[in-house]
């Protein structure tokens, strides 16, 4: 039989002196309430710290359950809206770069790359098989001898003229 006591939640509904910066596009609330006048002088305890950080979170929390839900693969979901702040970036944005000389002759002439086949099918053998630059490679190429399937995997080194 279980004689602990049921735990203690504490409420839900956070009252703050200063209503705080709320940014619900970046998850971010900034907290503006002044420090009780006896912990001015003090650094706070780790108990204060936490509690202050609970009801933050749990501020945050409230805001976000204000918004718009939908209901996504069987969980709950509330749409962010667009973000307040700017926050920055860690790098800055590439600059473009300059064509080359070859970049800029194929833009004038409308040169495109082509990309080459990765595949090639032997009518003869009717199998196809991977071609990479001049190397081909049959994989699990199945002849029959004798009535016996032997399976091999084997490179063949052919000049190609394409």
């Amino acid at each position: 039989m279980d004689t602990s006591e049921p735990p203690v939640y504490r409420p839900t509904d956070v009252k703050k002196l200063v209503d705080p910066l709320v940014d619900l596009g970046n998850l971010l609330l900034t907290d503006h309430d002044p420090p009780p006048d006896d912990s001015r002088d003090r650094i706070p305890s780790e108990e204060e710290l936490l509690t202050t950080a609970r009801d933050n979170t749990q501020y945050l929390f409230n805001k976000i359950w204000e918004l718009e839900r939908e209901k996504v693969d069987e969980a709950i979901c509330a749409k962010l809206p667009r973000p307040i702040l700017k926050l920055p970036r860690e790098k800055v944005l590439p600059e473009k770069r300059e064509l080359t000389k070859w970049e800029q002759y194929a833009q004038t002439k409308g040169i495109v790359k082509k990309k080459k086949d990765t595949k090639v099918y032997d009518e003869s053998a009717k199998v196809s098989f991977l071609s990479h630059r001049n190397i081909i490679t049959f994989h699990a190429f199945q002849l029959t001898i004798n009535h016996a399937v032997v399976k091999r995997s084997f490179h063949l080194k052919v000049n190609l003229m394409f």
